[in-house]
């Protein structure tokens, strides 16, 4: 499990976050949703130990400020909102980034790109690609780093903060399949993302933000409620139950509140 207890955050005397416990079980995806400025990615990276926070951060039980940087990037890597490189990397180079100690395998960074739907990509300049192919390399040097969902019998996790945001809508459903079979071969997933319907069709678990806080979590069943997301994010929203059972949401009016 991925856990937090009495989490804190302060950028000068502002709390960004305050009082939050959150739980992320391996074997599922945790989707992390709310509005902008609500404390989505402060919390990804309070979590992935970028950032200073006060409370406690325990990974696989053991407590995160205990753990050597080599033992954390053999357990967690994370995907950041956005990556800007100032040298001319290729695409393999960039992705060999995030072998670490695999990097003898010659073939891992192919074998990455492939399933990112990138193969033939590897001599090609990254700076050369478009924001979806470039947010899709910056993936696959990630699945190189914890390329395992276990290693040992314990679990790895991907921390990704909006890995879908410049993608077109196959290759959305792509990144997602990546990630839940990840999860499903028994890693541990939390994203953050803005598409609550791919939220509801993917995540196991939901967490709503909202102002620094956790407004509601659980199943998509459970958090995504017409009440809830429209105080949340300000806005009329409606959410629909159809036979197969998973959630969608739709904006009911133009109006804001």
């Amino acid at each position: 499990m991925f856990s937090a207890r009495h989490l804190r955050v302060d950028l000068g005397r502002r709390a960004i976050l305050a009082g939050i416990d959150f739980d992320a079980e391996a074997g599922a995806l945790t989707a992390i949703v709310g509005p902008n400025g609500s404390g989505k990615t402060t919390l990804l990276r309070a979590l992935s130990g970028e950032l200073a926070a006060e409370g406690e951060i325990r990974l696989n039980g053991r407590d995160m400020g205990a753990l050597k940087p080599w033992q954390l990037a053999e357990r967690r890597a994370v995907l950041p909102q956005a990556t800007v490189l100032g040298f001319p990397f290729t695409v393999r180079e960039v992705v060999g980034l995030g072998a670490g100690r695999r990097s003898a395998d010659p073939m891992l960074a192919e074998r990455a790109l492939e399933r990112v739907d990138l193969a033939h990509f590897g001599g090609r300049f990254y700076q050369e690609l478009s924001g979806g192919e470039q947010q899709r390399v910056q993936l696959a040097r990630v699945l190189c780093q914890v390329w395992s969902p276990a290693i040992d019998g314990e679990p790895c996790w991907l921390l990704l903060d909006e890995p879908v945001s410049s993608l077109d809508i196959r290759h959305q459903l792509l990144v997602m399949e990546i990630a839940r079979a990840f999860a499903r071969a028994g890693g541990g997933v939390i994203a953050i993302l803005h598409d609550l319907n791919l939220a509801a069709l993917f995540a196991d678990r939901i967490v709503l933000m909202g102002r620094g806080r956790i407004v509601a979590a659980g199943p998509p069943g459970e958090v995504l409620e017409d009440e809830a997301l429209s105080a949340v994010f300000g806005c009329v929203l409606r959410v629909g139950v159809p036979p197969a059972g998973v959630p969608f949401v739709l904006p009911h009016a133009t109006q804001l509140q």
